[in-house]
Protein backbone atom coordinates (compact mmCIF):
# COMPACT_ATOMS: atom_id res chain seq x y z
CA UNK A 1 0.00 0.00 0.00
CA UNK A 2 1.18 3.51 -0.72
CA UNK A 3 2.32 5.78 2.06
CA UNK A 4 -0.45 8.40 2.22
CA UNK A 5 1.53 10.33 4.82
CA UNK A 6 4.39 10.96 2.45
CA UNK A 7 4.43 14.76 2.31
CA UNK A 8 7.20 14.99 -0.26
CA UNK A 9 5.68 13.02 -3.08
CA UNK A 10 2.03 13.23 -4.09
CA UNK A 11 0.04 10.05 -4.46
CA UNK A 12 -0.15 10.32 -8.23
CA UNK A 13 3.61 10.94 -8.38
CA UNK A 14 4.22 7.72 -6.45
CA UNK A 15 2.23 5.80 -9.09
CA UNK A 16 4.30 7.39 -11.86
CA UNK A 17 7.60 6.72 -10.09
CA UNK A 18 6.77 3.10 -9.27
CA UNK A 19 5.88 2.28 -12.88
CA UNK A 20 9.07 3.95 -14.11
CA UNK A 21 11.02 1.99 -11.49
CA UNK A 22 9.52 -1.25 -12.83
CA UNK A 23 10.74 -0.33 -16.32
CA UNK A 24 14.20 0.58 -15.03
CA UNK A 25 14.48 -2.72 -13.18
CA UNK A 26 13.43 -4.74 -16.21
CA UNK A 27 10.13 -5.86 -14.72
CA UNK A 28 8.21 -4.20 -17.58
CA UNK A 29 9.12 -4.10 -21.26
CA UNK A 30 7.65 -2.42 -24.33
CA UNK A 31 4.25 -3.94 -25.14
CA UNK A 32 3.67 -5.40 -21.67
CA UNK A 33 0.19 -4.87 -20.18
CA UNK A 34 -0.09 -2.86 -16.97
CA UNK A 35 -2.75 -2.60 -14.28
CA UNK A 36 -6.13 -1.08 -15.06
CA UNK A 37 -7.40 2.07 -13.37
CA UNK A 38 -9.68 0.10 -11.07
CA UNK A 39 -6.92 -2.36 -10.11
CA UNK A 40 -4.60 0.45 -9.04
CA UNK A 41 -7.43 2.28 -7.27
CA UNK A 42 -8.17 -0.83 -5.22
CA UNK A 43 -4.57 -1.88 -4.67
CA UNK A 44 -3.34 1.48 -3.41
CA UNK A 45 -6.60 2.76 -1.93
CA UNK A 46 -6.53 6.00 -3.88
CA UNK A 47 -9.21 7.75 -5.90
CA UNK A 48 -9.79 6.94 -9.55
CA UNK A 49 -8.92 10.57 -10.40
CA UNK A 50 -5.48 10.12 -8.83
CA UNK A 51 -4.77 7.08 -10.99
CA UNK A 52 -6.05 8.87 -14.11
CA UNK A 53 -3.76 11.83 -13.39
CA UNK A 54 -0.76 9.52 -13.10
CA UNK A 55 -1.60 7.58 -16.26
CA UNK A 56 -2.26 10.79 -18.21
CA UNK A 57 1.23 12.05 -17.40
CA UNK A 58 2.74 8.73 -18.48
CA UNK A 59 0.70 8.82 -21.71
CA UNK A 60 1.79 12.37 -22.49
CA UNK A 61 5.42 11.36 -21.98
CA UNK A 62 4.88 8.48 -24.41
CA UNK A 63 5.66 5.79 -21.84
CA UNK A 64 2.23 4.12 -21.78
CA UNK A 65 -0.83 4.02 -24.01
CA UNK A 66 -4.19 2.29 -24.18
CA UNK A 67 -6.30 0.54 -26.79
CA UNK A 68 -9.98 -0.43 -26.69
CA UNK A 69 -10.29 -4.03 -25.59
CA UNK A 70 -6.61 -4.23 -24.68
CA UNK A 71 -6.32 -1.76 -21.82
CA UNK A 72 -3.14 0.02 -20.80
CA UNK A 73 0.29 -1.17 -21.88
CA UNK A 74 3.91 0.00 -21.99
CA UNK A 75 4.41 1.94 -25.21
CA UNK A 76 8.06 2.91 -24.73
CA UNK A 77 10.81 2.23 -22.23
CA UNK A 78 12.39 5.63 -22.94
CA UNK A 79 11.74 7.10 -19.51
CA UNK A 80 13.99 10.12 -20.03
CA UNK A 81 11.28 12.01 -21.94
CA UNK A 82 9.85 14.69 -19.64
CA UNK A 83 8.09 16.83 -22.25
CA UNK A 84 6.32 15.83 -25.45
CA UNK A 85 5.95 18.76 -27.84
CA UNK A 86 3.40 18.95 -30.65
CA UNK A 87 4.96 21.39 -33.13
CA UNK A 88 2.49 22.51 -35.81
CA UNK A 89 4.01 24.54 -38.66
CA UNK A 90 2.30 26.03 -41.69
CA UNK A 91 4.57 24.56 -44.35
CA UNK A 92 7.51 22.25 -44.96
CA UNK A 93 9.87 24.79 -46.52
CA UNK A 94 13.62 25.34 -46.35
CA UNK A 95 13.30 28.29 -43.97
CA UNK A 96 10.82 26.48 -41.71
CA UNK A 97 13.32 23.61 -41.62
CA UNK A 98 15.85 26.12 -40.26
CA UNK A 99 13.34 27.16 -37.59
CA UNK A 100 12.64 23.51 -36.71
CA UNK A 101 16.31 22.56 -36.44
CA UNK A 102 16.96 25.57 -34.21
CA UNK A 103 13.99 24.74 -31.98
CA UNK A 104 15.04 21.09 -31.72
CA UNK A 105 18.67 21.97 -31.06
CA UNK A 106 17.75 24.31 -28.21
CA UNK A 107 15.38 21.90 -26.46
CA UNK A 108 16.74 19.65 -23.73
CA UNK A 109 17.50 15.99 -24.36
CA UNK A 110 14.50 15.09 -22.18
CA UNK A 111 12.15 16.84 -24.62
CA UNK A 112 10.61 14.92 -27.52
CA UNK A 113 9.38 16.97 -30.50
CA UNK A 114 6.93 15.71 -33.14
CA UNK A 115 6.38 18.07 -36.08
CA UNK A 116 3.23 18.41 -38.21
CA UNK A 117 2.19 20.71 -41.09
CA UNK A 118 -1.22 22.21 -41.92
CA UNK A 119 -0.25 23.86 -45.26
CA UNK A 120 -2.63 26.79 -44.60
CA UNK A 121 -5.55 24.35 -44.81
CA UNK A 122 -8.11 25.22 -42.08
CA UNK A 123 -9.74 21.78 -42.21
CA UNK A 124 -6.42 19.98 -41.81
CA UNK A 125 -5.43 22.41 -39.04
CA UNK A 126 -8.57 21.66 -37.03
CA UNK A 127 -8.30 17.92 -37.68
CA UNK A 128 -4.73 17.80 -36.38
CA UNK A 129 -5.65 19.71 -33.22
CA UNK A 130 -8.64 17.45 -32.58
CA UNK A 131 -6.66 14.26 -33.23
CA UNK A 132 -3.77 15.11 -30.91
CA UNK A 133 -5.53 16.95 -28.09
CA UNK A 134 -4.42 15.41 -24.79
CA UNK A 135 -1.57 13.39 -26.30
CA UNK A 136 1.20 15.94 -25.72
CA UNK A 137 2.34 18.05 -22.78
CA UNK A 138 3.17 21.14 -24.88
CA UNK A 139 1.58 22.49 -28.07
CA UNK A 140 3.48 24.97 -30.25
CA UNK A 141 0.98 26.22 -32.83
CA UNK A 142 1.40 28.25 -36.01
CA UNK A 143 -2.18 29.43 -36.63
CA UNK A 144 -3.90 29.59 -40.01
CA UNK A 145 -4.42 33.34 -40.60
CA UNK A 146 -8.03 34.53 -40.59
CA UNK A 147 -9.30 31.16 -39.35
CA UNK A 148 -11.66 30.75 -36.40
CA UNK A 149 -9.63 28.17 -34.52
CA UNK A 150 -9.23 29.60 -31.04
CA UNK A 151 -11.96 27.41 -29.50
CA UNK A 152 -9.87 24.35 -30.31
CA UNK A 153 -6.73 26.07 -29.06
CA UNK A 154 -8.54 26.73 -25.77
CA UNK A 155 -9.39 23.03 -25.60
CA UNK A 156 -5.70 22.24 -26.05
CA UNK A 157 -4.88 24.57 -23.17
CA UNK A 158 -7.02 22.39 -20.90
CA UNK A 159 -4.83 19.39 -21.79
CA UNK A 160 -1.36 20.93 -22.03
CA UNK A 161 0.63 24.13 -22.35
CA UNK A 162 -0.01 26.17 -25.52
CA UNK A 163 2.41 28.48 -27.34
CA UNK A 164 1.76 30.60 -30.44
CA UNK A 165 4.46 30.72 -33.12
CA UNK A 166 5.11 33.11 -36.01
CA UNK A 167 1.73 34.50 -37.09
CA UNK A 168 -0.44 36.99 -35.35
CA UNK A 169 -0.80 38.59 -32.00
CA UNK A 170 -4.52 39.21 -31.69
CA UNK A 171 -6.54 39.53 -28.52
CA UNK A 172 -7.19 35.80 -28.06
CA UNK A 173 -3.68 34.69 -28.98
CA UNK A 174 -2.37 37.16 -26.40
CA UNK A 175 -3.51 34.64 -23.77
CA UNK A 176 -0.64 32.30 -24.68
CA UNK A 177 3.16 32.74 -24.68
CA UNK A 178 4.36 33.55 -28.18
CA UNK A 179 7.21 34.34 -30.54
CA UNK A 180 5.71 36.42 -33.32
CA UNK A 181 6.29 38.70 -36.29
CA UNK A 182 4.79 42.17 -36.75
CA UNK A 183 4.55 41.97 -40.53
CA UNK A 184 3.41 45.54 -41.23
CA UNK A 185 5.80 47.34 -38.90
CA UNK A 186 8.71 45.02 -39.76
CA UNK A 187 8.34 45.69 -43.48
CA UNK A 188 7.94 49.44 -43.04
CA UNK A 189 10.85 49.87 -40.62
CA UNK A 190 13.35 47.89 -42.70
CA UNK A 191 12.43 49.70 -45.91
CA UNK A 192 12.79 53.04 -44.12
CA UNK A 193 16.12 52.03 -42.61
CA UNK A 194 17.43 51.35 -46.12
CA UNK A 195 15.70 54.31 -47.78
CA UNK A 196 18.93 55.75 -49.17
CA UNK A 197 19.57 52.58 -51.15
CA UNK A 198 16.04 52.56 -52.61
CA UNK A 199 16.47 56.18 -53.70
CA UNK A 200 19.12 55.01 -56.18
CA UNK A 201 16.48 53.16 -58.22
CA UNK A 202 13.93 54.66 -60.61
CA UNK A 203 11.16 52.52 -59.14
CA UNK A 204 10.71 49.73 -56.60
CA UNK A 205 8.25 46.93 -57.39
CA UNK A 206 6.98 44.52 -54.76
CA UNK A 207 5.79 41.36 -56.52
CA UNK A 208 3.21 39.34 -54.56
CA UNK A 209 0.94 37.02 -56.50
CA UNK A 210 -2.79 37.09 -55.85
CA UNK A 211 -4.04 34.35 -53.51
CA UNK A 212 -5.73 31.31 -55.00
CA UNK A 213 -8.59 31.73 -52.51
CA UNK A 214 -11.09 34.55 -52.27
CA UNK A 215 -9.30 36.53 -49.56
CA UNK A 216 -5.75 37.65 -48.87
CA UNK A 217 -3.91 36.03 -45.97
CA UNK A 218 -3.69 38.43 -43.05
CA UNK A 219 0.10 38.45 -42.93
CA UNK A 220 0.34 39.18 -46.68
CA UNK A 221 -2.07 42.09 -46.26
CA UNK A 222 0.06 43.45 -43.44
CA UNK A 223 3.23 43.20 -45.52
CA UNK A 224 1.52 45.13 -48.32
CA UNK A 225 0.35 47.80 -45.87
CA UNK A 226 3.91 48.20 -44.62
CA UNK A 227 5.13 48.63 -48.20
CA UNK A 228 2.40 51.17 -48.98
CA UNK A 229 3.16 53.07 -45.78
CA UNK A 230 6.79 53.32 -46.94
CA UNK A 231 5.58 54.75 -50.27
CA UNK A 232 3.44 57.41 -48.57
CA UNK A 233 6.18 58.36 -46.13
CA UNK A 234 8.96 58.73 -48.71
CA UNK A 235 7.17 59.75 -51.90
CA UNK A 236 9.41 57.36 -53.84
CA UNK A 237 8.21 55.65 -57.01
CA UNK A 238 6.90 52.29 -55.82
CA UNK A 239 4.36 49.81 -57.16
CA UNK A 240 2.65 46.63 -56.01
CA UNK A 241 2.59 44.06 -58.81
CA UNK A 242 0.44 40.92 -58.67
CA UNK A 243 2.42 39.16 -61.39
CA UNK A 244 6.08 38.97 -62.27
CA UNK A 245 6.64 41.44 -65.14
CA UNK A 246 7.35 39.79 -68.49
CA UNK A 247 10.28 42.16 -68.96
CA UNK A 248 12.57 43.49 -66.27
CA UNK A 249 13.57 47.13 -66.43
CA UNK A 250 17.07 48.44 -65.94
CA UNK A 251 17.18 50.79 -62.96
CA UNK A 252 14.30 49.07 -61.14
CA UNK A 253 14.43 47.26 -57.80
CA UNK A 254 12.29 44.14 -57.36
CA UNK A 255 11.12 42.79 -54.00
CA UNK A 256 10.02 39.20 -54.63
CA UNK A 257 7.79 37.29 -52.22
CA UNK A 258 7.92 34.00 -54.14
CA UNK A 259 11.07 31.91 -54.56
CA UNK A 260 9.69 30.77 -57.92
CA UNK A 261 9.65 34.41 -59.04
CA UNK A 262 13.21 34.80 -57.77
CA UNK A 263 14.37 31.92 -59.98
CA UNK A 264 12.66 33.43 -63.03
CA UNK A 265 14.08 36.87 -62.28
CA UNK A 266 17.65 35.58 -61.99
CA UNK A 267 17.30 33.56 -65.22
CA UNK A 268 15.89 36.58 -67.08
CA UNK A 269 18.66 38.82 -65.76
CA UNK A 270 21.26 36.37 -67.01
CA UNK A 271 19.64 36.20 -70.46
CA UNK A 272 19.37 39.99 -70.77
CA UNK A 273 22.82 40.58 -69.25
CA UNK A 274 21.42 42.77 -66.48
CA UNK A 275 23.63 42.48 -63.41
CA UNK A 276 21.83 42.33 -60.03
CA UNK A 277 23.09 45.07 -57.75
CA UNK A 278 24.34 47.16 -60.65
CA UNK A 279 21.68 47.29 -63.36
CA UNK A 280 18.73 46.11 -61.25
CA UNK A 281 18.04 45.46 -57.59
CA UNK A 282 16.72 42.13 -56.31
CA UNK A 283 15.46 41.46 -52.78
CA UNK A 284 13.92 38.10 -51.90
CA UNK A 285 11.54 37.40 -49.03
CA UNK A 286 12.66 34.85 -46.40
CA UNK A 287 16.29 33.96 -45.84
CA UNK A 288 17.71 30.57 -46.83
CA UNK A 289 21.37 29.48 -47.09
CA UNK A 290 21.21 29.05 -50.88
CA UNK A 291 20.42 32.75 -51.37
CA UNK A 292 23.84 33.68 -50.03
CA UNK A 293 25.50 32.09 -53.08
CA UNK A 294 22.97 32.52 -55.92
CA UNK A 295 23.97 35.28 -58.39
CA UNK A 296 26.87 36.31 -56.14
CA UNK A 297 24.43 36.72 -53.25
CA UNK A 298 20.73 37.61 -53.11
CA UNK A 299 19.65 40.21 -50.55
CA UNK A 300 16.74 39.12 -48.35
CA UNK A 301 14.02 40.61 -46.17
CA UNK A 302 13.47 38.01 -43.49
CA UNK A 303 12.65 37.21 -39.94
CA UNK A 304 15.51 35.54 -38.09
CA UNK A 305 14.39 31.90 -38.21
CA UNK A 306 17.22 30.49 -36.04
CA UNK A 307 16.40 33.05 -33.34
CA UNK A 308 12.69 32.27 -33.60
CA UNK A 309 13.37 28.59 -32.90
CA UNK A 310 15.76 29.45 -30.09
CA UNK A 311 13.31 31.81 -28.37
CA UNK A 312 10.43 29.34 -28.61
CA UNK A 313 12.56 26.55 -27.15
CA UNK A 314 13.42 28.84 -24.23
CA UNK A 315 9.71 29.48 -23.58
CA UNK A 316 8.89 25.76 -23.70
CA UNK A 317 11.81 24.72 -21.51
CA UNK A 318 11.59 27.60 -19.05
CA UNK A 319 7.83 27.92 -18.79
CA UNK A 320 7.85 31.71 -19.10
CA UNK A 321 4.64 33.41 -20.18
CA UNK A 322 6.20 35.97 -22.46
CA UNK A 323 5.48 37.53 -25.86
CA UNK A 324 8.64 37.93 -27.91
CA UNK A 325 8.72 39.97 -31.11
CA UNK A 326 11.19 38.25 -33.39
CA UNK A 327 13.93 40.12 -35.24
CA UNK A 328 13.24 41.11 -38.86
CA UNK A 329 16.06 42.41 -41.04
CA UNK A 330 17.23 43.25 -44.52
CA UNK A 331 20.36 41.20 -45.22
CA UNK A 332 22.46 43.14 -47.72
CA UNK A 333 24.25 41.19 -50.44
CA UNK A 334 25.46 41.86 -53.98
CA UNK A 335 21.96 41.97 -55.53
CA UNK A 336 20.98 45.22 -53.74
Amino acid sequence: MMDKNNNEVSLYRQIVDELISSIQNGLLSSGDPISSLNELKSRYQVSRDTVIKAYNELKIRGIIDSKPGKGYYVRSTNIEVQKKVFLLLDENSSYKSILYESFLGNCSRETQVDVFFHHQNPTLFKTLLKTYTGKFSHYVITPVPETDCMDQVKELANKGKVFILDYGFNEEQHLYPSVFQDFEEDMFSQLMENRASFEKYQKTLMVIKRPSGSTENAFISKMIRGFQKFARKTGLQVELSRTLPAEIQKGYCYILHSDADLVEMVKTAQCTKLEPGKDIGIISYNETPIKSVVAKGISTLSTNFPEMGKYMAALVEGGQKEHIKNEFRLIRRASF
